[in-house]
């Protein structure tokens, strides 16, 4: 299924999401969407959460702790960047110290 961002960014989603997110909700898939059909949650909704919190876990190889914030597609996570603390520029010589 694809990202669906008309339910992805609703506000029900997102609060979903990082429920989600603070459990460990993957262990057991089938009772953890069997208990959010329980608790009223549409399908689709349930389908893009879970797939927000696979796609985060996935990102916190690159991203770190600023995974948890953001959101992704799986074509999008494979194409980022990682976070890379910046260096200052180098000259065109190394500097050279003598101690």
């Amino acid at each position: 299924m694809a990202i669906n961002t008309d339910i992805l960014l609703q506000p029900e989603t997102l609060t979903l999401i990082d429920t989600l997110a603070a459990s460990d909700s993957t262990a057991d898939i089938v009772h953890t969407v069997s208990a959010l059909r329980r608790a009223g949650h549409p399908t689709e909704r349930i389908h893009q959460a879970l797939e927000q919190v696979r796609l985060r876990r996935k990102a916190e190889a690159k991203f770190g702790p600023y995974a948890g914030q953001m959101l992704f597609s799986e074509a999008g996570l494979e194409q980022a960047s990682q976070t890379r603390r910046r260096r200052p520029p180098r000259g065109p010589f190394p500097v050279r110290r003598n101690h």
